[in-house]
């Protein structure tokens, strides 16, 4: 390494084949004193990278070995490379002496000081908190860092629900707005500015609810910039129940009263129902000394709502007679 130190040793052989240690008696030497410099006692220090051999002499004897000097890390440079909703990853160029570079990202320590983010041995930085932190990358006495500003999520869409929704004529829809943001959250948005396509037929309120007048519209909310909308039919009003008039009838014996189914529904308006389904609960002839109470059950047939039935009973009260 650059400015690093190695200590080489001088072994001699001799003619009996005994060996001896003669490094402080040897004279040492480098190819290229550029590159690698060498003591009298076999001390090599390097001077800059490359490939360097040193040699020990004594008299007409030597002997050699190469000594590679490696660049010195001078720098480091952080860098951002990507970001995703929360997180940012950084890596790490090292820069060295001889002007090469070498990815350091997983061969540095990774520090985030404060409570801004926090970053993992990776590089993998996490926003905690909005503000600015400094991201830093250390290697031995080197070091380099970069800027992390850590903003709040911002809203990407808006979710209307429930979703393509109808409803008959009369009865009011609540819709609720969910903000979808750039950090992942979901969140309600109650501050949302609701809007309708034709608000004379289906107006909503600024929570949410919206009222029935006529039939068909599209629903939206807006938050900032971002707008969610749905689908919003109305349908025609639907029958929610039957009375039959004149109610609470009381008849004398061989006697009859005609009945009259009304509907009412949902939007509040009511009508007489033709034609409908007849039947009583008592197959038989009415008896005049048992007071028996009649009901009357009626079928609506293929109007709004086709498998419509409703089943009201109405007593019928019969005094006693003689015959």
């Amino acid at each position: 390494m650059v400015n690093g130190t190695q200590q080489f040793t001088a072994t001699g052989t001799y003619s009996d084949s005994s060996q001896q240690d003669i490094t402080g008696s040897v004279t040492w030497s480098s190819s290229d004193t550029s590159l690698a410099t060498v003591r009298g006692t076999g001390l090599a220090t390097g001077v800059a990278a490359g490939n360097v051999n040193l040699q020990a002499r004594s008299g007409s004897i030597s002997g050699s070995t190469s000594l590679t000097v490696n660049p010195i890390l001078v720098s480091l440079t952080v860098t951002a490379a990507y970001s995703t909703n929360t997180s940012t990853q950084f890596t790490v160029t090292g820069n060295f002496s001889n002007g090469s570079a070498q990815d350091y990202t997983q061969l540095v320590s990774w520090s985030a000081p404060g409570s801004i983010a926090s970053i993992d041995n990776t590089g993998l930085a996490t926003g905690l908190a909005i503000g600015g932190v400094s991201v830093t990358a250390t290697s031995g006495s080197i070091s380099g860092s970069s800027n992390l500003q850590v903003t709040a999520p911002t809203l990407l869409s808006i979710l209307v629900t429930p979703n393509s929704t109808s409803v008959p004529l009369g009865i009011s829809q609540s819709f609720t707005a969910t903000g979808v943001f750039s950090n992942g959250d979901s969140q309600d948005l109650a501050a949302a500015v609701w809007s309708s396509s034709d608000a004379t037929e289906v107006p909503i309120d600024s929570s949410g609810s919206a009222q029935t007048l006529a039939v068909g519209t599209v629903t939206s909310a807006t938050y900032g910039s971002s707008t969610g909308s749905t689908s919003f039919t109305v349908l025609p009003a639907a029958l929610v129940s039957i009375a039959l008039n004149p109610a609470n009838s009381s008849i004398a014996f061989g006697t009859t009263v005609q009945l009259s189914p009304v509907g009412t529904f949902t939007d509040g308006s009511t009508q007489t129902l033709s034609p409908v389904l007849w039947n009583s609960d008592d197959p038989w002839p009415i008896l005049p000394s048992m007071g028996v109470v009649w009901s009357a059950e009626m079928q609506l047939a293929r109007r709004t709502s086709p498998r419509l039935q409703a089943r009201l009973p109405v007593p019928l009260r019969l005094p006693s007679s003689r015959l």
